[in-house]
Parts: structure tokens; C-alpha cells; sequence
């Protein structure tokens, strides 16, 4: 078969309700630096400040939507960074559902005795709390013996207090929350 047509490029643009209203309003998230390396667009992040684009996460990141281009196939669309994986539509401009793998040996990492918290969970869990905030609360059950009720409790206990938390902040448009803690020992 022959290659597919090449595609103009698409973009990661802050989302604010004036985007559409001219091509100075697209805030693209990535420039280049002098080198042509991509970089955080420092221009974008002011210009969103001035705009009073809100923030996503507690953590203080903003919405951003990946954008196909105005014309072409699969043209104006848009897809949240957090719904990008295997995207048919947007695949065809690079979206992957193929994931970054890093692997670490934990043994050596932690060292003996080490103990750690794997905590895997959707934008629902991370958008309500700070890294910092969430691991407080999860790593106090790293101290609890491995078969403790306890440390099961401490787990739900987390999820329910993210609902309330996302329920505070959101009501009845709150998002779900998906997610496992795995309690780590060497």
C-alpha cells in the first residue's frame, strides 16, 4: 500500500471560552526555543494569565485540548489531552495508545527494608489533590502490616473522601474516579 497522504500538523491549545474567536485567541501550549526545541510556551501561559483561563487541578495545570487542523480530513476537531489515548480520529495525527514503559528495580531503588505507594488513578483522583496531599493520606498505610484491614480502610477512605472533595468542587458534574493503590515492601 502506499504511504498516506501527509497531514498538516495538529496542536495542543489552552482551552478558554474565546478560542474560536480568531487565530490570536488560539493559545498554543508548545513553542520552539531558539535551538528548535520544543518547549512550554511562556508567551501562552501569560497571555492565558491576562485571559483569566482557569485551572484544571489543584496542582494548578490548565485545560488543554489537542486540535486537528481547520482543514483536511478529520478536520476541526478537538480531543482533551486526558481522552487522547487510541483516539481513531486523532491517530491519525499521532495520538498513540502506546505507552512510554520505564522500568525501575524497586529493590534497588528503595533499598532494604524500603517501602513505597503505587497509586494509579484517573484524572477523577488526580485533578482534586496536589501529588504531596494525595501520598500523605496513602503512604501513612505503607506503616500498617501487609494483611491489616486497616490498610484496606485507608485505601477506601481516600476514595471516598476524593468523591466528596470532587463533589464539593464540581456537584453533580463531578467525575468518576477510577484507581489502585499497591502497597510496596523490600
Amino acid at each position: 500500500l502506499p504511504p498516506p497522504p501527509p497531514f498538516a500538523p495538529s496542536q495542543v491549545v489552552y482551552d478558554h471560552p474565546d478560542m474560536f474567536e480568531g487565530e490570536d485567541q488560539l493559545l498554543r501550549v508548545f513553542d520552539r526555543d531558539a535551538t528548535g526545541a520544543w518547549r512550554l510556551s511562556e508567551e501562552a501561559l501569560r497571555r492565558a494569565d491576562e485571559m483569566g483561563c482557569g485551572f484544571k487541578t489543584e496542582r494548578g495545570d490548565r485545560s488543554a485540548v489537542l486540535m486537528t487542523p481547520e482543514e483536511g480530513r478529520f478536520s476541526q476537531m478537538m480531543l482533551n489531552v486526558t481522552r487522547s489515548l487510541g483516539d481513531f480520529y486523532h491517530g491519525q495525527y499521532g495520538v498513540t495508545w502506546r505507552p512510554e514503559v520505564v522500568t525501575r528495580d524497586l529493590a534497588e531503588e528503595l533499598g532494604p527494608g524500603g517501602r513505597a505507594v503505587l497509586c494509579v488513578a484517573s484524572d477523577g483522583v488526580w485533578d482534586l489533590w496536589t501529588f504531596e496531599e494525595a501520598m500523605a493520606d496513602l503512604l501513612d498505610g505503607s506503616e500498617l502490616p501487609a494483611a491489616q484491614p486497616a490498610r484496606r480502610k485507608l485505601v477506601m477512605d481516600f476514595m471516598e473522601n476524593s468523591r466528596n472533595k470532587g463533589y464539593d468542587a464540581f456537584g453533580d458534574s463531578a467525575d468518576n474516579l477510577t484507581g489502585i493503590v499497591v502497597y510496596i515492601e523490600t
